[in-house]
C-alpha cells in the first residue's frame, strides 16, 4: 500500500505524535492525511484491487492444483497469499445462487413452452376409447390404430368450454389444415391418416366435460382430480379447507394417492392451485416459488457449513496434533463448501450454454459429474489436511458423506415443503 502523509497530532484526541507513529496511542486511529487528490485515491483504488487480484488468483490456483492445500496452508499461518475464507466463500456464493436462479428461470421458461401443447393421446380419456381407467391408454390407441395420430400436439386448454369449442373447431378443418397437422410429426398425408385424426379429435370432442383440481403431486390418474360438474367440484373445495388429517387421508386414499405428508399438504393447497391453473398464472407462481427455494437453499448451505465442521471434529476429535480447535475444522468446512459452489458455477455455466444444443439429460450429466468430482476432491483435500493414512481417510470420508447427504436430504425435503407451503 501507498504510503500516506503522516500527522504530528492526532486530529481525533489532540494526542501529540511521533513521525513515524502509524497510530495514536491514545485513541487508536490511524495517522494519515486524509484529504488526498483525486489522482491519489485512483491509485490507491487500483492498488487495492491488484492486491485482491494476487489473493485470488493464488486461491485460484491452490484449489485447482492442489486440493486442500490452501486450507492446510492457512491453519499453518499463511494467510497473507490467500482470500480470507469468509470473503471467499461470499464471492463465489454470491456467483453460484446467481447461477442457481438463472438456471431455474430457464428451466421455468422452457417447461412453461412445454405446458403451452398437449398431445391429443393425452387428451383423449380411456373411457373415450372404450376402456376403463385401468387400461393403458397406449394399448386403446393402438387397438384403434389410433397411436400414430395420437402424438401430434395442439393447445392445452383447461376450461372445459373452451375446450370443447377448441375441439370442435379441430374437427371441421378442412382437408389441408389436417394435412398441416399431420406434417408437425411427420406422418404421411393419406386419406387413412386424415380419417384416423378425426375420429381422435372427435372422441374428444364428445367426451363429457368435467371439471379439475390440480395438485401439485401425482398419482394414479395424474396430478389432478375431476367432477362431473362444477357445482361438485367447488364443493369439494369447500369441504377439504375444514378436514383433518385422518380425513384427507382417506380422500386422498380413494382418488388413487398415496397418504403422506405431501400429498395431504398438495390436497389442502388444491383450492389456491386450481385457482392459479384456471387464470394462467402458474407460471409467475412457479417463478415465486423457484426464487424462494433458492433463498431457503442458500440458508441451508450456509447452515450445513458448521454441521459439518462438527462432524470433522467428531471424526478428528483424537488427530489433536493436527487439528485440536472447532474453528480449525470450521475453516475446512468453509473452504470444501466454496470450491463445491465454484465447482457447480462453472458447471451451470456449461449448463446454460448447452442446454440449446443438447438435450436436458446431457446437462444433468454435467452437473452430476461436477458433484462426484467435488467430492472426489473433497477426499484429497480430507488426506492432505488431516495426515491420516488412505485407508482411514476413505473410512472417514465415506462416513461423513453418507451423513452430508442424508441431511442435505432432510434440509431439502423440509425447504421444499415450506416453499410449497408459502403458497
Amino acid at each position: 500500500m501507498s504510503a500516506h502523509h503522516k500527522l504530528d497530532v492526532c486530529p481525533n484526541c489532540g494526542t501529540h505524535l511521533g513521525h513515524d507513529a502509524n497510530f495514536c496511542p491514545n485513541c487508536g486511529q490511524e495517522n494519515h492525511e486524509v484529504k488526498l487528490p483525486l489522482s491519489h485515491i485512483g491509485y490507491e483504488f487500483v492498488e487495492s484491487i491488484t492486491h485482491f487480484d494476487n489473493k485470488l488468483w493464488n486461491s485460484l490456483k491452490a484449489i485447482f492444483t492442489r486440493p486442500g492445500k490452501m486450507t492446510a496452508e492457512f491453519l499453518e499461518g499463511k494467510r497473507a497469499r490467500y482470500v480470507p475464507p469468509a470473503r471467499l466463500y461470499v464471492f463465489i456464493s454470491v456467483l453460484f445462487f446467481f447461477l442457481v436462479g438463472k438456471y431455474a428461470s430457464l428451466q421455468l421458461e422452457s417447461s412453461s413452452r412445454e405446458e403451452l401443447l398437449t398431445t391429443l393421446g393425452e387428451s383423449v380419456s380411456r373411457p373415450a376409447l372404450g376402456g376403463t381407467e385401468s387400461d393403458k391408454k397406449d394399448n386403446l390407441l393402438a387397438r384403434r390404430g389410433l397411436d400414430k395420430v395420437a402424438v401430434i400436439e395442439v393447445d392445452k386448454i383447461s376450461q372445459p368450454a373452451e375446450r370443447k369449442l377448441f375441439y370442435h373447431h379441430l374437427t371441421s378443418l378442412p382437408t389441408a389444415e389436417l394435412d398441416s397437422l399431420l406434417r408437425t410429426k411427420k406422418i404421411p398425408q393419406t386419406a387413412t391418416n386424415r380419417t384416423k385424426l378425426n375420429q381422435l379429435l372427435i372422441a374428444i370432442r364428445d367426451e363429457p366435460s368435467t371439471y379439475s383440481v390440480m395438485l401439485l403431486t401425482g398419482g394414479k390418474n395424474g396430478a389432478q382430480l375431476s367432477f362431473p360438474t362444477e357445482r361438485d367440484r367447488r364443493h369439494f373445495l369447500h369441504l377439504i379447507s375444514g378436514f383433518s388429517n385422518k380425513q384427507l387421508d382417506s380422500t386422498l386414499v380413494k382418488k388413487g394417492f398415496e397418504a403422506d405428508y405431501f400429498n395431504r399438504m398438495a390436497l389442502r393447497k388444491a383450492n389456491r392451485i386450481t385457482d392459479i391453473a384456471e387464470t394462467d398464472d402458474i407460471h409467475s407462481v412457479s417463478d415465486e416459488l423457484s426464487h424462494l427455494f433458492i433463498k431457503s437453499l442458500s440458508a441451508t448451505m450456509f447452515l450445513l457449513m458448521p454441521f459439518v465442521a462438527f462432524l470433522l471434529w467428531l471424526f478428528y476429535i483424537r488427530r489433536k496434533q493436527y487439528r485440536r480447535y472447532y474453528y480449525e475444522h470450521l475453516i475446512f468446512s468453509i473452504h470444501a463448501h466454496t470450491v463445491l459452489f465454484m465447482f457447480l458455477s462453472i458447471a451451470l455455466l456449461i449448463a446454460i450454454y448447452l442446454r440449446q444444443y443438447v438435450p436436458a439429460t446431457v446437462t444433468s450429466q454435467v452437473l452430476l459429474w461436477t458433484i462426484l468430482i467435488s467430492f472426489v476432491y473433497f477426499l484429497f483435500s480430507l488426506k492432505r489436511v488431516y495426515h491420516q493414512t488412505w485407508a482411514r481417510t476413505i473410512g472417514k470420508f465415506v462416513l461423513i458423506s453418507v451423513i452430508y447427504f442424508f441431511t442435505v436430504s432432510l434440509f431439502m425435503v423440509i425447504v421444499v415443503g415450506l416453499s410449497a407451503n408459502s403458497l
